[in-house]
């Protein structure tokens, strides 16, 4: 089993208000976000959800996802990885293989590259543990792919020390770059003056 973490706990500071929740070609950005995961061939989407969780959560109660609260999401993306880390083990210890995280602003990600990741993971020749990274023209984005041999220490992340970029630099021999032909994997939203990149990327 391959779980999709796609983490919408965060205040968005910097955009203004809940950037999740911008409506982007008329849909809400974290509907983009999950659809695309959904659509793949991924085996279950769980959602972490924090701020503003009752309205993230209307958003997307008509899909068939999991949601999963982070009552510390006020800390960092990091404790909302810990938390999905700590539901898929509970859960689907016995059963999950590996996992994607996917920062809930990644609306333009084509359902593909997550079957790209997928596909070559489930590759019998490919050594593990693994780390797979979409490589879209020199730039890595996401989903990012680990396989369950580093969900120990996905789960002991915080951002006081530097959280996923942390285990990403200490485990690099294990990456793996997948070149992709999508330019959602490196497009995200920060600030409002990103959507003017976006479209750029999107009509390109």
């Amino acid at each position: 089993m391959i779980i999709s973490l796609i983490l919408a706990a965060g205040v968005s500071t910097r955009f203004g208000f809940n950037k999740l929740l911008f409506r982007f070609n008329g849909k809400e950005l974290i509907r983009s976000t999950v659809e695309n995961a959904l659509n793949s061939i991924v085996d279950r989407v769980v959602v972490i959800t924090g701020f503003m969780k009752e309205y993230i959560e209307e958003v997307l109660r008509d899909l068939n996802i999991e949601f999963v609260h982070n009552p510390r999401y006020v800390e960092g993306m990091s404790s909302s990885i810990v938390t999905g880390i700590e539901y898929v083990l509970s859960k689907y210890n016995r059963i999950v293989d590996a996992l994607t995280i996917t920062p809930g602003d990644c609306g333009w990600i084509n359902s593909n590259t997550y079957n790209q990741l997928i596909l070559y993971y489930r590759e019998k020749t490919i050594v593990k543990p693994v780390i797979l990274i979409p490589h879209y023209h020199g730039q890595r984005g996401h989903p990012i792919l680990f396989s369950r041999d580093l969900f120990y220490e996905l789960k002991n992340i915080s951002e006081s020390t530097y959280g996923l970029k942390k285990v990403v630099k200490e485990y690099s021999c294990f990456i793996r770059l997948i070149n992709v032909n999508d330019p959602g994997v490196v497009l995200d939203i920060d600030c409002f003056n990103d959507i003017n990149r976006v479209k750029y990327f999107i009509k390109k």
